[in-house]
């Protein structure tokens, strides 16, 4: 899609920043990295344009014109959201104060609250509303500190968009950004191409789970087989048993609860399609995912050495 400028749009009579969300941030670009917060009403963001190092907008997402147009519950909740971030930001930017204001005055505006840090080293006064602007400088340890403080991301996973029928194209390359994230990536497994086509075809099935366009996480099961039973010692019929396969989160989203809720949903599906008996393997080091199995209830029935090596193998009824 060709790129429209503001003003463009303005004098179409089409709000900016409306229309900046719904194309894909064709007008003022992606500010994924730069989002601080983000809920069902509000995201919170830091300027890509700044006037301080932490300057930062808080916007609604439903068009309003000004402060005069919010509904007064939504008023009252930005406002005392806006002195929490100001808060946070004054404590991370080590600031000696955060300016607040908002200038929605203008066409097809939309509003927002902009919080202006002022360091020691500046004057005091309305001068800092308007200081020259700034390149952007992406800082993210800051970013982490802020949202972290904010409880972002606490995400509902029945709030996120699910992809069932998946791109393997699109849904290996998130697998391997995760990968390049981990400190030990051979504990996610390397299901090629083939594998995964092979996979689908005999029934097993992959969720994605997206907020907007980025991907958030991803989980899938597979069908039990003869082979497999024999392989984890199990003593059941094929058609009772299901194998939670590979379940991994984007590392900008961790700390969300995403794998418990994952399993959680695998469980309902699992019931649903009449699975008596659910199984995972996990790395007898990767406690993280330990803890959240025996959370599920599910137990430790064995370990074994399999060609990706070590294994626990969990099982739990359903």
């Amino acid at each position: 899609m060709e790129k429209i400028t503001n003003k463009e749009l303005t004098d179409r009579g089409i709000c900016p920043t409306c229309y900046d969300r719904e194309h894909n941030h064709i007008v003022y670009g992606d500010n994924k990295n730069q989002m601080l917060y983000e809920d069902k009403e509000i995201e919170c963001f830091l300027c890509n344009n700044p006037r301080a190092r932490g300057h930062t907008i808080i916007s609604t997402k439903k068009h309003y014109k000004d402060m005069l147009e919010l509904p007064d519950e939504l008023c009252k909740s930005i406002y005392i959201f806006a002195k929490k971030v100001m808060s946070v930001l004054k404590e991370v930017y080590q600031a000696e104060s955060i300016y607040l204001c908002t200038m929605c005055d203008g066409p097809m505006n939309h509003f927002h609250v902009q919080l202006i840090p002022r360091y020691k080293e500046e004057k005091r006064g309305s001068k800092n509303f308007v200081k020259p602007r700034k390149e952007y400088i992406e800082e993210p340890e800051k970013i982490k500190e802020i949202r972290k403080s904010l409880d972002w991301n606490k995400i509902n996973i029945k709030d996120l968009i699910v992809v069932e029928k998946i791109n393997i194209d699109q849904y290996i390359k998130f697998r391997e950004q995760v990968k390049e994230t981990m400190n030990y990536p051979e504990w996610l497994g390397d299901f090629t191409r083939e594998d995964i086509e092979l996979l689908l075809q005999e029934n097993s099935k992959i969720w994605v789970y997206y907020s907007k366009e980025i991907p958030i996480c991803s989980m899938m099961i597979i069908p039990a087989t003869k082979k497999s039973l024999i392989k984890f010692e199990l003593n059941y019929k094929v058609q009772e048993v299901i194998d939670y396969g590979p379940m991994f989160v984007n590392p900008n989203y961790i700390g969300n609860n995403l794998q418990y809720q994952m399993l959680r949903e695998l469980d309902e599906i699992s019931r649903k399609k009449g699975y008596r008996y659910a199984v995972v393997t996990v790395h007898p080091d990767n406690m993280y995912s330990i803890r959240n199995l025996e959370k599920d209830k599910f137990k430790l029935i064995n370990t074994k050495n399999f060609e990706r090596g070590t294994r626990n193998i969990y099982l739990k009824e359903l």
